[in-house]
This record gives C-alpha cells, structure tokens and sequence, in this order.
C-alpha cells in the first residue's frame, strides 16, 4: 500500500492520521478507530521483512497470542489484519506517554541519577509483565528503553509502565548486521543474545538488571560481571561496578545488580521470579535505609554516613562500661576501708550497742592492736547485746572512720533513635479556582481544577527555580502539576525536603490543527410592508412588539454581533 493510500484509505476500521516513527521491524503509525472511536497505535510490518514468509509467520502468531492477555504493563493488542501491500500489521492500544529512553536523556543532561525506590518500582512492573509473557512462552528480544513506556500521568498504582513491542519475533539470521541507531541498545541485551543464542529467562534478567543499572548510576553497564570480579568481590571485598558509580545504596541493592548482570547465564537468578523476590528484599532495604536518613538527593564520589549510628551506638556502650567501672572501683574502695586490718595499722571501728532497758543508744569503742596486747570485741548473741573488752585498753582516743566519698553519678547517655519518616509536605490553594495540567507549565493540557483552601500533598518539584511547579495529589487522589505562585506552603519548612520529580513529561509540541470558526448568529431587521389601506404612507404601520412569526427579509441584513450567555 502507497503511503498516500494509507492516509486517504481506511485499514479496516482504522483511520490512518500520522507517521510516528520507523522502526527496526515496523513503521509505527498512530491511527483513530472509527469503530470504537479511541486513538490506537499501528505497527506495519516492514516490507522486507513481509516477504520473509517464515518472520511474518511468527509475528501474527505472536501478536494473536498477546491478543489474549490482559495485563496493566503490557500494551493491549485490540486486532491483527493484513495491509493492502500484503504486510501484516498490529494494533494497539494509545498509550499518553513517553519512551524510558527519552527519560534517561533528561536525566543524562541533569546529571543526576533517579531515587532508588523509583527505580527499583519501576523494574518490579516490567518483571511482572515478563513472567506473565514467560508462562505464555512469548520472551521479548528488544528489551530495552525504547520499548518501555512511562505514562504521562497515573493514579499511585503499580500501571506507570507499559511494555510494548512483545510481538517481534527473533531475528531471522543471527548474525545479521544490526543497524547503527540499534547498536547503542545492544548493550542492554544478554551476552547469550548477542552471541545469536536462544532468549530465556535469564536473558530477561540481564536485560531488568542493566536498565536498572543505568536508571541508578546514570551509565551504561560496561560489560557484564566475570566470574573473575565475583571472585574479587568476596576474597578482597572489592566494590561491585554500581558501587563505583554510586555508593549511598544498600548491600541489597548492589548485590541484585551484580547478580543479574553475571556473564554466565547459569550464575543470574533462574527465573524472573526468583529475580523479584531479590529486588523486594532490595526494595525494603531502600525504603528503610530513606526512612533512617531522611528524603535526600542521591550522592557520588562521597562516602555515606552509614557509619554515624554505628559510631554511636560504640559510643553509648563505651560510657556505660566507663560508668559501670567506675562503679566498682568504688565499691571496692569501700569494701578494702571496711575490712579487718594488717599489722601496723590503726583502723577505728564503730560499734552500736543496743541495751534494753537503758538509755544508751549507742557506744563507740576504739582497738588499737600493739606487740604486746591485743584487744578483742566480741558481741555476744543473748539476750542484751553487750560490748567486752580486753582490759588494758587504752583511753578512747576515736579516730574518725573515712567515709568513702561519693562517686559522681553519670549523666543517663539518651540511646539514639532512628527519625520518623518526614510526613508529606502540603499546600494550600490561595484562589478561588486553580487549573491542574498534566506537566510543570502553561503549554501542558488541563485536566481538572481544585477550589480555594483546598490541602494538596507534594510530591515532587521540577526543579526550575525560574517558574517552579509543584506535582501533586489532590484529595481525590488526582495527580498533577500546579504553579508554586498560586499555592502557599502549609508551615515554613514544609517544602524544604521537596525533591525533583523523576518523571518530566515532554513539552507537547504546538498542534497544527487550525483553528475553527466560531459560529456567528445573525440577527436579522425586517423592514415592515404597509398594509393595503396605507399604501407608501410616511407612518407605516410597526410590527407588533412580541411578533409570533418573522417575514422574510426584503432587503440585505444587518448583521450584528451576537449575545453571549455563559454556559453554567
């Protein structure tokens, strides 16, 4: 079929509006079902790639076979027919949305990597479609950004990400020659692929693990991790090829990556399955380790501060032991004054005698031990406790008995607690009526508004200092973007923790639609005609006020501007 034709004919029930772009295997047009009256995506397979009889075979199986799938991350086949020219052709749900590698792009000029549980979510979606594709044996062999769709805005559920392109089958010569605009996606593909081998399972994993390599360094993986490196890694602890790029994320998160990045296809995890239970252990890990420190931005070539609460923690053992010493320097101290002495001392000794029946509260008595005499005290257990004494004691000569001094009572060391996770920061709408657009300025569509004093949760910024704008989710769980000019933060600091947004939508390109016509009432003035009875008289006869019926005019009209009644 003509390209011509293609626009001035229907595909089926399919009206051809605009070339998206040329593909590898397909031309991607974007096309208006006139049926179920939706936009709808249609991939035509290429010609030379028609012809091949076995490859065309293969990707209206595959295409008739995803037509039965449902899934929230994998575009929606709607029909499968056949181009006049005799290609098969595709078609797809309209997804409003954007490439993942247009969203590393922007992200390449920012120099600034994404939040790890963004990234880490967003993988967790396309891990779910491809072990569904797996049990329908159906393996995607172009896993890359380009075929990863973000969508423009979504509720705060698990269906951001659309996985497309799924029906292209392999490649028909293995070592065909990759065109050059294909060759820096290569990268994301599995060594096995590359190499001409079948795709399986773990080729997926390979290729989850090096876009969420680049989604969390920024970079390309290098080249996939030898046995040689593994080895490295446990004897000398040497740091993985993420922790390089990166170093202020998990254990969990290093070694997931490292993993499914493994050479070896038999080193990865087995299945895609196995692969997501990791990235959830990564996934807790991520949200606890943010938890601990606060919502902060990403850091390179920085050592992290994972090392303060260990450091404290040292610190309150280390007091406590000092005061626990201290404590039992001094019990022994007084334990040593207490004791019976050695010879050559003159130790006093207090005694209180209780004598029923007198008024003698208490006595002291003073030994005082010498060469040649030895006093002794003995309380006698009966009835009256008494004091006997050796005779020939000296006078009392009563020597005050140290009293151990008291030791200083430490200050309590208050144990270091974790701080709370930070509540979201909101506005308050300051007009009466504010538009919410679907990216951070003027030139985005409007989808809804929010009234005056309505509360808005933030969660995000665009980081444009210049004409900020805040994403947001409102009270009804919409999300969208709205001018920081017409909103005031809650309390003073509320923003301060905002971070950028990770997502940024495209700016929408000016439409070349031109511009209707309004609709313009005529009013027309009808000139009365003189009745039979005053026949060119100068008073003719008027209309009546309210007439029932308006003549048709005999002269040319006078055109007036219509009224304007606002619609309520």
């Amino acid at each position: 079929m003509a390209v011509a034709s293609l626009f001035e004919d229907l595909l089926d029930q399919y009206k051809i509006e605009q070339h998206i772009s040329e593909k590898r295997y397909t031309n991607l047009y974007q096309a208006y079902d006139v049926d179920d009256d939706r936009q709808v995506r249609i991939d035509i397979l290429r010609p030379e790639f028609a012809e091949d009889s076995s490859f065309a075979g293969r990707f209206v199986n595959r295409a008739r076979a995803l037509a039965q799938v449902r899934h929230s991350n994998i575009a929606q086949v709607l029909h499968v027919g056949k181009a006049a020219g005799g290609g098969p052709y595709v078609a797809e749900a309209a997804v409003d949305g954007y490439s993942l590698s247009h969203r590393l792009g922007q992200l390449a000029q920012r120099n600034s990597p994404v939040n790890s549980i963004y990234a880490l979510k967003l993988i967790r979606q396309l891990a779910d479609a491809l072990e569904l594709a797996e049990r329908l044996e159906l393996f995607h062999y172009d896993l890359q950004p380009d075929n990863v769709l973000l969508k423009n805005v979504t509720l705060p559920t698990d269906d951001s990400v659309v996985l497309i392109d799924l029906f292209i089958p392999s490649e028909r010569y293995p070592g065909a020659t990759v065109p050059a605009d294909a060759m820096e996606n290569q990268v994301y593909l599995s060594p096995e692929q590359r190499a001409g081998k079948d795709v399986t399972t773990a080729s997926h994993v390979y290729s989850l693990g090096a876009m969420l390599y680049r989604l969390l360094s920024g970079q390309v993986p290098h080249r996939p991790v030898s046995r040689r490196d593994t080895v490295l890694a446990g004897i000398f602890g040497r740091a993985t090829a993420l922790q390089r790029e990166r170093e202020d994320l998990t254990p969990a998160t290093y070694a997931l990556v490292d993993r499914a990045l493994r050479k070896d296809s038999r080193r990865r995890y087995p299945t895609t399955e196995v692969f997501k239970v990791a990235l959830e252990g990564a996934l807790a890990a991520e949200e606890a380790r943010l938890g601990a420190v606060g919502s902060r931005p990403p850091v390179r070539g920085r050592r992290p501060m994972a090392w303060v609460l260990p450091l404290l923690i040292v610190t309150l053992f280390l007091a406590v032991g000092a005061v626990a010493t201290r404590n039992l320097v001094n019990r022994d101290t007084l334990l040593t004054t207490r004791s019976t002495p050695g010879l050559g001392e003159t130790p006093a000794a207090d005694a209180g005698v209780l004598t029923e029946g007198s008024g003698l509260a208490g006595a002291a008595a003073t030994a005082t031990p010498t060469d040649r005499l030895e006093a002794t005290a003995t309380a006698v257990a009966n009835d009256t406790p008494t004091l006997e004494a050796g005779i020939g004691d000296p006078p009392d000569t009563a020597t005050p008995e140290p009293s151990p001094s008291p030791a200083d009572t430490a200050e309590p060391t208050a144990t270091p607690t974790l701080p709370a996770t930070a509540q979201t920061p909101r506005v308050r709408v300051m007009h009466n009526m504010v538009n919410l657009r679907r990216g951070p300025g003027v030139a985005y569509g409007l989808f809804g508004t929010v009234t005056g004093g309505d509360l808005l949760e933030v969660l995000a910024w665009n980081g444009d200092e210049e004409n900020p704008w805040y994403l947001i989710v409102t009270g009804d769980q919409r999300i969208g973007w709205i001018a920081a000019t017409v909103v005031q933060a809650e309390t003073a600091d509320a923003l301060t923790g905002v971070a950028v947004a990770a997502t940024l939508p495209p700016t929408p390109a000016p439409s070349a639609t031109p511009t209707p016509t309004p609709t313009i009432a005529v009013v027309t003035v009808v000139a009365p005609t003189p009745d039979d009875g005053d026949l060119g008289g100068e008073d003719p006869t008027r209309p009546p006020a309210d007439p029932t019926s308006v003549p048709e005019p005999t002269e040319a009209p006078t055109l007036t501007p219509p009224s304007f009644t606002p619609s309520p």
